[in-house]
C-alpha cells in the first residue's frame, strides 16, 4: 500500500510539474506577442513629442520645496506607446549653473499618448533649493530646464525665491 500511495504521488507531481511549465510557457508567449519589439528601428530624436514643465507656484520663500511636474506632449499622427521617461533638470541663476541632476521614471508597462495628447508623469520630483554644493541659493530668480532624454527636447520654467518670511 505505500509503495502504491508513493507511485500516486509522484504521479501527481510529474502531472502538476507538466502544467506548471505548459502555463509558463503560454504566458510567456503571450507576453511576446503583446510587447514584441517592432522590427524597424525607431529614429526617436526625430519623433514629434516635447515636454512641458510645471511647478506648483511661481513664488517661493526661502526653503520653501518647489514642486515639479512634467507632462509629456504628443505631436506625431500617431500614438505613442512610451515604457520609460528620463530628463535632465538644470538649474541656472542667471547665467551660472547651480544644481544639475538626472530622473528616470519607469512604467511598469508602456503608456499610450494618443496623437495630439498629453500625458501628466507622476513623478512627485522637486526641488530643494539647494545648489551642488548642498547650501540654500539666495533669493532671486531663477531658470528651470528640463531636457527630455533622447529628444533633446526641453521645456523651462522661471521661478522666484524671495525672503519674505
Amino acid at each position: 500500500m505505500i509503495g502504491s500511495e508513493s507511485g500516486q504521488s509522484t504521479k501527481k507531481f510529474t502531472f502538476l510539474t507538466i502544467i506548471t511549465i505548459a502555463l509558463g510557457i503560454s504566458s510567456a508567449l503571450s507576453l511576446y506577442w503583446i510587447y514584441k519589439l517592432p522590427k524597424e528601428s525607431i529614429n526617436v530624436e526625430k519623433m514629434k513629442i516635447s515636454p512641458i514643465l510645471y511647478t506648483d507656484k511661481e513664488k517661493y520663500n526661502v526653503g520653501d520645496p518647489i514642486r515639479l511636474g512634467v507632462v509629456l506632449s504628443n505631436e506625431e499622427t500617431t500614438r505613442l506607446e512610451v515604457v520609460r521617461v528620463e530628463y535632465n533638470l538644470t538649474i541656472f541663476e542667471t547665467e551660472q549653473k547651480i544644481y544639475e541632476t538626472n530622473i528616470r521614471y519607469e512604467f511598469g508597462r508602456p503608456i499610450i499618448i494618443e496623437p495630439n495628447s498629453t500625458y501628466w508623469i507622476p513623478t512627485g520630483q522637486s526641488w530643494n533649493q539647494r545648489d551642488l554644493l548642498n547650501r540654500q541659493v539666495p533669493e532671486g530668480r531663477y531658470l528651470l530646464v528640463l531636457t527630455l532624454l533622447p529628444y533633446n527636447q526641453t521645456a523651462s520654467k522661471i521661478v522666484v525665491i524671495n525672503n519674505d518670511q
